[in-house]
């Protein structure tokens, strides 16, 4: 199987290609590799409108790592109905990110 990347630019803080996620479609749905920081969910869901999808069309967010521009978003993407993918090693932080 093939996939399609295309780069969405979250324009943090008003500033172009800065933090961007990538986004493929799979045979379950869109998919997303990082999050981004929880600020640029307004530019995500324009992006993603953009390209003819909803925040709840994302079915996967697959995070490389645990930093705050990389996943900071996960935790309300996955109350949109994503499912989120990060290393074991991680998964305890972004269940409990006081901890």
């Amino acid at each position: 199987m093939t996939y399609r990347f295309e780069v969405l630019d979250l324009h943090f803080r008003d500033i172009p290609h800065t933090i961007a996620v990538y986004l493929f479609r799979h045979d379950k749905g869109v998919a997303l590799i990082e999050s981004g920081p929880g600020s640029t969910v307004p530019s995500l869901q324009k992006a993603l409108a953009d390209r003819g999808y909803a925040l709840s069309d994302i079915t996967d967010v697959l995070l490389t790592h645990i930093h705050l521009d990389h996943a900071g978003a996960a935790g309300f993407l996955a109350r949109q109905g994503a499912t989120i993918h990060v290393h074991p090693v991680g998964a305890p932080h972004m269940a409990h990110p006081e901890k």
